[in-house]
């Protein structure tokens, strides 16, 4: 239990000081973004599912709440909305654990300036992730806690350039 509790705070400690360093200009994208987002959730892997008890409809709840406390309307993600995307990929741990990596990313259109023709993709323009290790026994909380701390980083990032009125 004690190597277990290790493996957690080192994995918390270096989850954090990696996403500190990747943060200085990560809100940039966001500005002057309109206030309605997409969510898009990866399906959960049964190892996700089963070993840390994740319910996909839990998770999309939990990041939709944010969202709405925060001013963005939640629509339908379209192939002209930006969306938040969640993937969660978690394995089994030799001593009766879980480790996950889970990443938030802001997908929208963009276009090359560069181009003549207007031609627009989706891309990433906000990404946010962490690694995490917890006993099986109450994994579900722990990872939908660092799901939610994640989102808000985002909201966080994007009312820094994006006030509310």
């Amino acid at each position: 239990m004690q190597k277990c509790r290790l493996i957690a705070a080192t994995s918390y400690l270096f989850s954090t000081l990696f996403q500190s360093g990747l943060h200085a200009q990560n809100n940039l994208p966001l500005r002057n973004m309109p206030p309605k987002l997409g969510v898009l959730i990866e399906s959960l892997p049964s190892v996700a599912q089963q070993r840390a008890g994740l319910d996909q409809s839990q998770l999309r709840t939990d990041i939709e709440l944010k969202l709405r406390l925060a001013g963005i309307s939640v629509v339908t993600a379209s192939g002209t909305t930006p969306y938040l995307y969640l993937n969660i990929n978690c394995i089994e741990t030799s001593v009766r654990g879980v480790a996950c990596s889970i990443d938030v990313r802001l997908s929208e259109n963009v276009s090359l300036i560069h181009r003549t023709a207007p031609d627009t993709s989706i891309a990433t323009t906000w990404e946010m992730g962490t690694l995490i290790s917890t006993p099986q026994s109450g994994a579900s909380d722990y990872v939908r806690q660092s799901m939610k701390n994640l989102v808000d980083v985002f909201l966080n990032d994007y009312l820094s350039v994006n006030p509310r009125r």
